[in-house]
């Protein structure tokens, strides 16, 4: 989910999904198995153009051997990245 300071626009709120996007499929790229679809303007918390979410389609949990192939460990990495910014 991306939150962005209110009165944030939509192309602002864009670029970061842009980003979230680039970041999963540089260096998730094994893990992903159809993409990530982010959706701009929607979130969890309702509807603006200061939010925002992605899906991230994985492959089979038979095909990501190992607990660092988990989601929860794909998210930590994920979320580390981001906060570092």
């Amino acid at each position: 989910m991306v939150q962005m300071p209110a009165g944030a626009t939509q192309e602002r709120t864009q670029k970061v999904l842009d980003e979230v996007n680039r970041y999963y499929h540089e260096k998730e790229g094994d893990n992903i198995n159809s993409g990530v679809h982010p959706v701009n303007g929607f979130g969890f918390s309702g509807q603006g153009q200061n939010t925002g979410l992605a899906f991230v389609s994985l492959k089979d949990w038979s095909e990501r051997k190992g607990e660092e192939n988990k989601v929860p460990a794909i998210a930590a990495r994920a979320n580390g990245s981001f906060l570092a910014d």
